[in-house]
Parts: structure tokens; sequence; C-alpha cells
């Protein structure tokens, strides 16, 4: 890896993160922002030059943009690029094979899923076309010293079997995984073999013969799938247990509880598809607090003397509500002994 690329990463962090509009993890994406403009006589060998990336092997892979003018036409043929003005550009096949490698923004999340893509389009000198591209998102940095294949990793994403054959426009290629967490750089290339991988011969363009496939590549993105909220589940009907008796200001039931506690163990004994919710309030007295955690407790406590009778325990949940739910006014005494109560919520 050249000395430069974690400054370069740094610097291109600060420069850029106002222009960051999305979750995207991938650094300069589009390959839009440089640290100085690709060399039109030597346009090869430039991919440091792109703010974030680098070559991951000793292979050469290219940079191109049309601040020297090789977007849209370079040594490789013609293309525009598919957002914005720059484009990276690798060989994929044959002896000598080219890989991306960038920093992510932030390392990725155990357990997360990630939606990841990027952009492809033959070069118009190719002869081949291939359809094995990858991502492959590793823990730590390292620079492979040979040109050829990367075997000691595995790829998280491959791309369908299709063979990318299109000169003409951009194809997607996409993927999701889930993360083993930490990873912090990905590399983009073909990961199988030469022998394993899937090619198809095409008829050699006017511009020329290449002999290997050489991909264009832009508009790379890695992003969290958003975490759907889980829905909360309906609630048939709220009943009111009555008789549910505490030790003053405790959580400790009382044997006079049991015969109504009973009463509802018997009803979820003889319907095994109900699930319920236990429900804890208290009245006004006492902090906030307090009564919420008071509540709480005494709902636990119903809730485990359910269990202990033999309902199962994904069948029954609780919940403490404090003084936030009255069904009086807290201004008398009875009106306190109403709100101090115990409800169970029938579950789908």
């Amino acid at each position: 890896m050249a000395p430069n690329f974690y400054l370069f990463m740094v610097l291109f962090f600060c420069f850029v993160g106002n222009f960051s509009f999305s979750q995207n993890l991938i650094p300069n994406a589009g390959f839009e922002f440089y640290s100085e403009c690709p060399d039109s006589p030597n346009m090869k060998k430039q991919i440091h030059k792109a703010f974030g990336w680098n070559a991951a092997n000793r292979a050469t892979p290219d940079f191109f943009h049309d601040c020297d003018g090789t977007v849209p036409k370079n040594y490789m043929g013609h293309q525009k690029s598919y957002d914005g003005n720059g484009y990276a550009g690798i060989l994929v096949d044959g002896f000598w094979k080219e890989y991306l490698i960038a920093m992510l923004k932030e390392p990725l999340v155990k357990d997360t899923e990630y939606d990841v893509s990027m952009y492809v389009s033959l070069s118009k000198t190719s002869e081949l076309a291939i359809s094995e591209l990858g991502f492959c998102f590793t823990v730590e940095s390292k620079y492979y010293e040979d040109e050829k294949t990367i075997t000691e990793v595995v790829p998280q994403v491959v791309s369908d079997p299709a063979i990318f054959l299109d000169k003409k426009d951009w194809t997607l290629v996409k993927g999701r995984f889930k993360a083993t967490g930490g990873e912090r750089f990905v590399i983009i290339g073909n990961f199988q073999s030469l022998q394993n991988t899937k090619k198809i011969p095409i008829k050699p363009s006017l511009f020329g013969n290449t002999p290997t496939p050489y991909y264009y590549i832009d508009n790379v993105s890695t992003i969290p799938v958003p975490i759907k909220p889980a829905k909360p589940k309906p609630v048939i009907d709220t009943i009111k247990l009555n008789n549910i008796c505490f030790e003053f200001d405790k959580a400790n039931l009382l044997p006079a509880s049991n015969k109504e506690l009973d009463k509802l163990i018997k009803l979820l004994k003889g319907n095994n598809k109900i699930k319920i919710e236990v429900v804890g309030h208290t009245d006004g007295d006492g902090t906030y607090d307090y009564n919420m955690s008071l509540s709480g407790k005494r709902a636990k406590a119903v809730t485990e003397y359910i269990v202990k009778s033999g309902i199962k325990p994904e069948r029954v949940s609780y919940k403490g509500y404090g003084d936030t739910r009255p069904l009086m006014n807290n201004e008398t005494a009875e009106d306190k002994k109403l709100n101090r109560r115990v409800e169970v919520r029938i579950m789908r």
C-alpha cells in the first residue's frame, strides 16, 4: 500500500465531507475528486491520484477524468462517466489482474446488512467479457506483492452469472451481505482463478485489441440496509385483573391474588395461540421514576407467576406505565385505588 494512502483518506474526508448526502460508506464513490489531474500522455497507473483509492496489488488500475480529457476518450476506448466527471479502469482476467482498494468512511457493524453496488462498462478495445466481478470487505489493509489473482480473501458479494457485454452503456452490479463486524476496507475486482473465470469472446472493436477484458468502474456504493421497526402486536382486548394484591409499596404478590391469576392461566392453557402483555399501573403518589419502576416490577411479578404455572415465557411479556395512564384523577383515596391496577392485553 502506498504510504500516502491514509494521508489522502484523511484529507479526502476533511475536504468532501460536506458533499456526502447519503449513507454511502465509499469515499469518492464516483472518482470525482483527485490530488492532481491524471496525466494524459501517461494516463496509466494513476489510480492513486483519485482521493481515497489505490491499487491492492502490484498491478496498476487506471484513473480517468475529464480534467485532462481522458473522459470520455482514453486509450481503452470511449465512454462517458456514469455520473459526474471521472471513473476507474481495471483489467480483470489473465496473468495481470488489477484490483481497486478503498478505506471505508467507518467500519462495518456486526450483523448489519449492507447493499453493495457499482456500475461497470466493458471497454471498446476488449476482446473478452466476464461475469465474476466482486467486492471483498476486510478488517485490515494488505498490499499484495504480485499482479496475479488475489486468492487469500473471499469476496462477500459476487456478481450474478450474467456476462457483462455492454460497451455502450453502464451495467449495475449489486448484492447484499451481512457484516461480521469491523471491516474497514473494500477490494474490487475478479477473485476467480484464470481457469474458473467464465468468459465469452466478443468481436474486436475498431479501436484495437486487448487480450484481456477491461472494465470501467463508476459510482461504487456500500449502504447499510435500514432496519424496519417491528410492527406493534395488535391488541385484541384489554382485561383488568381484579383482586391482584401486593405488599404495600412493594412488588411481592399476596396469596389473595392467586384465584384471579389461576383463572387467567386456565384461559391461556386452553388457548395456545394467545399471547398476553401484563401491564402495571400506580396511583399518582410518588415520583415519576419510582412509579415507573414499581409498576414494572409488579407486572414482572405477575408474569413470573404465570410462567411458573407452565405457560411458555415467549407467550407472556410485561410493561410498567407508572401513573401515566390513570383511570381517575387521583384526588381521592377511591380514585387512587382504581388507578392502582394490573391489566392484561390479549395479543394476536
